[in-house]
């Protein structure tokens, strides 16, 4: 069952790394739609499935199944400027303020598989396939395509202490002042890097066997033993704790970002959990076969009903107070 579950996350990697779409996109201009930036208007639980479907709900006791296209293949969902925006292959860009209704942002394109997004500088960066940076003004109209120093897969984007920051595979970490002219860190890893959040003051970075990363500058970065070998997809921060999730039901958390430790929990066992984050004052995770688990302390988790099985592959919460 095991090798099962990790392989239904593990296909579309297989996927991406046996295709071979030459060199990174060149500089250009990609056509979005204008948008006059209107802002999330309940604070709510929204997820994303591997089928193009979404997950809603208000307080995490009641789902809500919002059916969308099978042929789309959702990467991210993220809460960021106060919209809701789901990203994912082909280029593939949604926007919400009520995580019902979503409109299109950026219009079809195979060059542009995203992965993740982020506001900041007033400016949507967005990273993709085989290096891409993309960037846009508040209004969303026109995407430009920047260069980077990479062909690797960037997986994802953050912004902290004045810099953007990027991660993606064969340990690749970039870095930019303004998300214009991008630069090579040395991540002191190879393995495959899969998110990427800043988090009281610090940059970290989550990945493959177990990878966990930390740095205050986006530059100078540290290996953390995670005391695991099992892939590391997601990290959140809350309540004086850090917490990260992956493979296996992994658990880990750490109270000063360095130490870390294992959790024994209640959940199911053998489970890939994709995505956690902090909010009504418990973490919650989103995984494979449709698990939604909040828990306060990281050990014993409340599973939640909801109507589906589909693997969740990202999960956010958007607070209208904050």
């Amino acid at each position: 069952m095991k090798n099962a579950t990790r392989g239904s996350y593990k296909h579309i990697t297989n996927l991406i790394m046996a295709l071979s779409i030459a060199g990174c996109v060149s500089a250009c201009s990609v056509l979005g739609i204008s948008f006059d930036s209107p802002k999330v208007n309940n604070s709510q639980f929204v997820a994303v499935l591997d089928n193009g479907s979404f997950l809603n709900s208000q307080h995490g006791e009641s789902w809500e199944l919002i059916h969308g296209n099978e042929s789309i293949v959702w990467n991210n969902v993220v809460t960021t400027n106060n919209q809701l925006f789901a990203v994912g292959l082909n280029g593939e860009m949604r926007n919400s303020i009520d995580g019902q209704q979503w409109s299109t942002v950026i219009d079809k394109d195979h060059r542009l598989w995203l992965y993740d997004i982020v506001y900041a500088q007033k400016k949507y960066v967005a990273v993709g396939m085989n290096g891409t940076v993309v960037s846009a003004s508040a209004k969303l109209k026109e995407w430009t395509v920047h260069h980077t120093p990479t062909s690797s897969w960037l997986n994802g984007i953050s912004y902290g202490n004045g810099v953007f920051v990027a991660c993606g595979s064969n340990g690749t970490i970039i870095s930019s002042a303004k998300a214009e002219r991008w630069n090579s860190e040395n991540s002191t890893s190879n393995d495959w890097l899969s998110s990427i959040s800043f988090l009281e003051q610090r940059f970290f970075v989550t990945g493959s066997n177990g990878a966990l990363l930390s740095s205050v500058d986006g530059h100078n970065w540290h290996n953390l033993d995670s005391h695991t070998n099992n892939w590391l997809y997601s990290i959140a921060y809350g309540n004086n704790m850090y917490m990260v999730v992956g493979d296996y039901s992994t658990v880990l958390v750490s109270h000063d970002g360095i130490n870390w430790e294992s959790q024994t929990t209640n959940l199911p066992p053998s489970y890939v959990l994709k995505s956690v984050v902090y909010a009504r004052g418990e973490f919650w995770l989103g995984g494979s076969r449709g698990l939604v688990a909040s828990s306060v302390d990281g050990k014993t988790w409340v599973v939640h009903s909801v109507p589906t099985k589909r693997n969740i592959t990202a999960l956010t919460y958007a607070d209208v107070d904050n």
